[in-house]
């Protein structure tokens, strides 16, 4: 379905996670995928080599030396800082933590994720529809990538909605 060199990097903390996302992603005709444990193994391969569709959640570890620090959202703006293509490649974030109470904490993390440079939010696990619905779009046709000061990633506006140039009369 897709380009068979397109190559994507899986960092999720856990591993049943991470083989049902290969799973999905194989499926779809993408099998040149890496699984890495944490993000510090990420960003050596992504010195290695040119990916252009990341899966990433919150909690994997940046080091394994220390698994309690989570890096996940720390390792998107990274990618997000990275010139060139792999700057600009989809970054799918999946949240595990589906039972959470504290709807602000939920917010608090959407709006971190998304401002910083995530394509799709997706809860756990990534499934075929999610794939289809949500992912497979931005890369048969990738949206425009946006560079600011504040921001950097896809740009967020879904409907294009036309702007007139007229000023209003008072």
């Amino acid at each position: 379905m897709f380009c068979p060199q397109l190559k994507a990097l899986i960092a999720l903390s856990d591993a049943d996670a991470a083989s049902e996302a290969s799973r999905v992603l194989e499926r779809r005709g993408i099998s040149n995928l890496l699984s890495v444990k944490c993000t510090y193994d990420a960003i050596d391969a992504m010195v290695k080599g040119s990916f252009g569709l990341f899966v990433v959640d919150a909690p994997i570890p940046m080091t394994l030396s220390r698994p309690g620090v989570p890096g996940g959202i720390d390792f998107i703006r990274f990618i997000r800082m990275c010139e060139g293509e792999m700057g600009e490649a989809v970054v799918v974030f999946l949240r595990s933590k589906l039972g959470e109470v504290n709807l602000l904490q939920v917010r608090d993390e959407i709006v971190t994720v998304r401002d910083s440079g995530a394509n799709c939010i997706l809860n756990h696990p990534l499934t075929f529809a999610k794939f289809d619905e949500y992912v497979a779009p931005d890369l048969v046709k990738p949206r425009l990538f946006l560079r600011m000061a504040g921001y950097t990633g896809p740009c967020r506006r879904r409907v294009k909605i036309p702007v007139e140039n007229e000023r209003r009369k008072s």
